[in-house]
């Protein structure tokens, strides 16, 4: 048995040249006329294939194919964020990664810490699951310019 694996926002489309792919609890015989069923699923589970080669009216050997859809992680939508000029943002708390492994770039540079940024720039957190399923939230993060007030040159006034 030969297993696949994708994650879930990602439709199977599996069709190769002379292989045709069956759901296992359902083997009809195609005409050569009709189009092939491409399988696909959207919520994470495990499905189970027989694929063979068929030529004319005559088919190979089947062989079972196990098809698991993981679940993808979802951060969230993508963020406009705006600090003080001499603030700090902690951007390690914009997203919940728990159970996830991931990274931060600004700008597309490595990014080593995202607890404490001053910077203005675009961030990127990239989080993978142990599945090999990735998601991806930007984060543009401006900086306010400093305040300097003028009120005009400092006089004795009396």
């Amino acid at each position: 048995m030969n297993n696949q694996f994708t994650c879930y926002s990602i439709l199977l489309g599996i069709l190769l040249t002379m292989l045709i792919m069956y759901p296992a609890a359902a083997l009809p015989k195609i005409p050569d006329n009709k189009s092939v069923p491409t399988p696909s699923m959207l919520a994470a589970a495990v499905t189970h294939y027989d694929v063979s080669q068929v030529g004319g009216n005559c088919e190979g050997p089947r062989a079972m194919l196990a098809v698991t859809v993981h679940t993808k992680p979802t951060l969230g939508t993508d963020k406009n964020l705006k600090i003080c000029f001499g603030d700090t943002r902690n951007l390690a708390s914009q997203y919940n990664t728990a159970g996830f492994t991931g990274s931060w770039t600004v700008n597309q540079q490595a990014l080593a810490l995202s607890n404490l940024v001053t910077g203005a720039g675009n961030y990127q957190l990239i989080v993978k699951t142990n599945q090999g399923c990735l998601d991806t939230a930007m984060i543009n993060l401006s900086v306010l310019p400093k305040v300097i007030a003028d009120a005009g040159k400092d006089d004795n006034v009396e």
